[in-house]
């Protein structure tokens, strides 16, 4: 289960910030994850309260916000998501194949969106505050 290191590499990124920042404590995490990172959210939900056991992030309340794809046209730069949308779980990148761009039938795509797994903000409580 790699979400165990990708949560503890968030720990590690969460902690400098708490050193750097001067906080104390984070009373709550909001985590991004894209459709297509391979990352599962349930098995972080699952290893995150012991991860951070110990840490600054012990006792955060976890929240989840998922990610979906979206699609750079190399033609134009229109961005679009793919005709199969990203929340279903046989959706691959593969999908893009055969697939045009609205604005400009192109058919040459890069993933702009949806591969993340990231630390989008927190709730913390200052030195003074704990």
């Amino acid at each position: 289960m790699h979400e165990v290191s990708l949560v503890a590499a968030m720990v590690e990124q969460v902690e400098q910030a708490a050193r750097t920042q001067g906080f104390e404590r984070v009373t709550e995490v909001r985590v991004g994850i894209g459709a297509w990172s391979g990352v599962e959210a349930s098995c972080v939900e699952f290893c995150f309260p012991e991860v951070t056991r110990g840490t600054v992030l012990d006792g955060a309340r976890l929240v989840i916000e998922p990610i979906g794809v979206e699609m750079l046209c190399e033609t134009c730069g229109a961005r679009s998501a793919p005709p199969r949308h990203p929340a279903d779980p046989a959706a691959t990148p593969a999908e893009v194949s055969g697939w045009s761009c609205d604005r400009c039938r192109g058919t040459r795509f890069r993933l702009s969106r949806g591969k993340e797994f990231k630390v989008i903000d927190l709730e913390v409580l200052d030195r003074e505050e704990g």
